[in-house]
């Protein structure tokens, strides 16, 4: 059984999508194989190792931090609160 991440899910196909990208060619550009990209689009982390999603965010210039927002850094979250004025304490387990 797959374990889904609604979070990849989520920003996967968007970015693709902003890139003008189908699933093939983000498949191309990220040495993966179309199946790999539905999967990481459906969210469905134990079909999608951490190789080919590093290769799949690097296709589509962003960060893997960027496919999963949610596990942004600890520093990420200090500069976003400084630019923003708000502190996000959310604990994430």
């Amino acid at each position: 059984m797959a374990t889904d991440s609604p979070r990849l899910a989520s920003h996967v196909a968007p970015l693709r999508k902003a890139a003008g990208m189908s699933q093939e060619r983000l498949a191309g550009l990220a040495r993966v194989t179309v199946a790999t990209v539905r999967n990481a689009e459906r969210g469905r982390v134990l079909q999608c190792p951490v190789g080919p999603l590093l290769r799949i965010a690097s296709a589509l210039d962003v960060t893997l931090a960027d496919l999963f927002p949610l596990f942004e850094s600890a520093g990420r979250r200090k500069r976003r609160a400084k630019q923003t004025g708000v502190a996000d304490n959310t604990v994430v387990r």
